[in-house]
Order: C-alpha cells, then structure tokens, then sequence
C-alpha cells in the first residue's frame, strides 16, 4: 500500500503564501472570501498565512470592499515598500534597466550605450543607480535583478562566448555589487517565456520564436517549458558549433554574411537583414558586378 502524499507545514506555508502572493500581484487588493476563492484555500489558511506575510512585510491593508460589512470587508495587498526587481537587456552595444514593482509595472527605466573600455558591470549598477535615484529607493529596495544577454548561457548562469566559458563571473560581480540574487538568461529565450506568459505563445503547448538583430536567435517553447539543450545551445542558431570555429563563436553574424556576400560579390556593407529580405523579395541588392552574385540572386525564393 503506497504512503499518502505528506509535506512539512513550513512547506505547506510557503506554498501557500505564493499562491497568494501571485493572486495580489496578479489582480490586486482582495478580500479574504476574494483570495479563498482565487486560490482555493479554506478560510482558516487564508487566514493563518496572511497573518504570516504581515508579520513578513509582504502583505499591508488596503482598503476596504463597501459591498461587504464586518471584518471581511477589510482588503489587504502587497506592501508599497515591498521592493523591486531589475530586469536588464543587456546587447553587444548598450544596456537597458528597469525597475518592475511586486505587481509587474515598470516603474523607472533607463538606457545607455557601453562607454568605450569602461567595464560593463560598473556601467550596469550605474543603470541601475540611476533608476534607484529617479524613485528615491534605497539600494535594498532591489530583490532581485534578471539579465538577458546575448549568446550562450549555460543552466548555472554562466556566460560563453568565442573566449570560452565565464565561469559565472560576469553574474557574480553583478550579485556581489547589487547585494541581491541575479539571474543570467538568452535575451531570446526571455523573450520567449513572455510570449508564452502574455503574448502570442500563451494559448500554444509548443513553438519557435526567432530574433533577427545583429545575428540570429530563436527560443523554443515545448509542451510549455523553455528548451535549453544540454549546453545551453538549443535554438542559438548563431552560435551553432562548426569545426573549427570554438563553441561561443558567430557562425551567422552581420560580419560572417559581410565576408560570404564579398566572397559572392555582394556588399559587405549590407545587414543580415537587408540580405534576409533581398531574398525574401528576389530581388538584387547594390552589388560589386559579379556574375556569381547573379547566379546566387536567381536562386532566392519568390515573396
């Protein structure tokens, strides 16, 4: 006879207090009733786990529902000083950091291209400072800050590129300077946990969203979970491995297609995606005259 599922209550607790926690995030202030409703829990739960998340701080009265009488009708919502986390974009010319409330709203935001030979950490928390300073927030005010970079980055948040693996240090500087958790993802595969959170994905069990910028990217969403690959390799399609260019490397890259298009021919000039939709419209870019260029050129697809 197989043993009934069993947990300690201080996981239990905490279970619970997320699950309420995400419903004030996600819908606001609410009544007691409002909460037992929204996330199933009885009366008495309720109750034991908003005392537990006042006492944290997380949790404060606000206001209360005049179609209810008594003390049921009091509303409670995340506490206005709860804090906030960074999300930060970071590309290979510039930074963009905004500070999100526990409710999910931006609530400063601010953009910067990198400084020649200034190092990239130093110019993030100056980001970061700045954004601080615009809301009059204390640097403990930040929880937490999410990093999406471009590239490779493995499971434990480390970074690798044409050098070789970072080894975390790029997320370790920034932990150890900002004094709270950090948390390094593929800008592409954010941007694909999003739409598969509130955007286009989020009534699809799988899909493939591709990114054409300075070079290719995709993020792959199956059965609603982010597919990362072993290495972290899975849909960076720029950075396929390719004997012998080193795994980090850009096999498609505005440079790599520059030196193909001259080798054709072409303008090395030109952008991956002014190349992309040449081919796209069959039709021929500003060239060097070459008739290899013309051969290539016949071959594109018709829109």
């Amino acid at each position: 006879m197989s043993r009934p599922l069993a947990g300690p209550q201080g996981l239990l607790r905490t279970l619970n207090g997320r699950a309420i926690l995400e419903a004030l995030a996600r819908s606001g202030p609410q009544t007691r009733a409002e909460l037992m409703s929204t996330t199933g829990l009885s009366r008495t739960a309720v109750t034991q786990v908003l005392r537990m998340l006042e006492a944290a701080g997380a949790v404060a009265a606000a206001g209360v529902d005049r179609d209810t009488r008594g003390p049921a009708a009091g509303r409670v919502g995340l506490h206005p000083r709860l804090g906030f986390a960074a999300a930060v974009h970071v590309d290979h010319h510039a930074a963009h950091v905004a500070l999100v409330d526990a409710g999910g709203a931006v609530r400063a935001e601010h953009h910067a291209a990198f400084p020649a030979n200034e190092d990239r950490v130093a110019h993030i928390i100056g980001l970061v400072e700045h954004c601080r300073h615009t809301l009059r927030a204390a640097k403990g005010a930040v929880h937490l800050a999410v990093i999406g970079v471009p590239g490779i980055v493995t499971a434990d948040g480390g970074i690798r590129d044409d050098l070789g693996p970072d080894g975390g240090a790029f997320r370790a500087a920034l932990a150890a300077d900002l004094e709270c958790p950090v948390r390094i993802e593929n800008d592409v595969n954010l941007a694909a946990l999003a739409e598969l959170t509130v955007g286009a994905g989020a009534d699809l069990a799988s899909f493939a969203l591709l990114l054409l910028d300075d070079g290719l990217g995709a993020g792959i969403v199956i059965d609603g979970a982010l597919h990362r690959g072993f290495s972290g390799v899975a849909g960076e399609v720029m950075y396929l491995p390719q004997t012998p260019i080193p795994i980090g490397a850009p096999v498609v890259s505005d440079a790599v297609v520059g030196d193909l298009a001259l080798a054709a021919g072409g303008d090395a000039d030109m952008s991956l995606a002014e190349h992309l939709e040449a081919a796209a419209g069959a039709t021929r870019p500003r060239c060097v005259s070459s008739p290899r260029w013309a051969d290539a050129s016949s071959s594109w697809p018709a829109a």
